[in-house]
């Protein structure tokens, strides 16, 4: 515990998130930010400019995001508000949904895979908690799955399955879903996998990998 304390007083790093009104600086201790292997790349042996002005600007991330890594460096794990979605919770709901999305965003494009893995499971969590719910999750949030992943994600998959479930649910936005999202690329392609998949299911013949 001491070794871990002493080292938390050592040098510290600026980290720069976001631009504009959405930005913040946080000063994080330099041992811990090199838990992560990119941040610990970045400023070992002062070979690139954030080692050497001990500066980090990450303008493209989220504070959400950011923020939870930061915590996640610190705890190992993240912490979920446990909700249903109901009328009440819907704002807080989606905003831990929205988190999760950036987390495993983040967390890919900075090698963190085991931060990953707890975005995955808090994403799905709140994806499985909202499918069979009539009050349904905004297009905006499943946008970001589509937005801003590669063609294979697998959230781009579980978005994609969660709006076919909606459909085959008689779900009221199910429409919506589909007319806000089918202009992203990779939905439609998605969503026609998901199609593919819920009818070889109810032959047996599917397997989701």
């Amino acid at each position: 515990m001491e070794k871990f304390l002493s080292k938390l007083e050592g040098p510290t790093v600026l980290v720069k998130v976001g631009t504009g009104d959405s930005s913040r600086e946080f000063t994080v201790s330099r041992s811990l930010l090199s838990l992560c292997t990119w941040f610990r790349a970045a400023l070992e042996d002062d070979r690139f400019q954030e080692g050497r002005t001990g500066v980090i600007s990450l303008p493209e991330d989220t504070l959400r995001a950011f923020r939870s890594f930061y915590f996640y460096l610190l705890r190992r794990k993240l912490i979920f508000k446990y909700l249903y979605l109901k009328s009440e919770t819907f704002d807080e709901f989606v905003e831990q949904l929205n988190t999760s999305i950036e987390i495993w965003i983040f967390a890919g494009k900075y090698s963190s895979r085991y931060l990953r893995d707890c975005a995955m499971e808090a994403f799905c969590w709140h994806l499985d908690s909202a499918t069979p719910n009539d009050i349904g999750l905004p297009p905006a949030s499943l946008a970001v799955c589509f937005s801003h992943t590669a063609e294979d994600s697998p959230l781009r998959k579980l978005a994609a399955d969660y709006v076919v479930t909606r459909m085959h649910g008689g779900k009221a936005d199910a429409g919506e879903l589909v007319g806000e999202l089918a202009p992203l690329r990779g939905f439609i392609q998605a969503l026609n996998e998901a199609h593919q998949f819920h009818h070889d299911a109810k032959k047996g013949t599917s397997i989701y990998i």
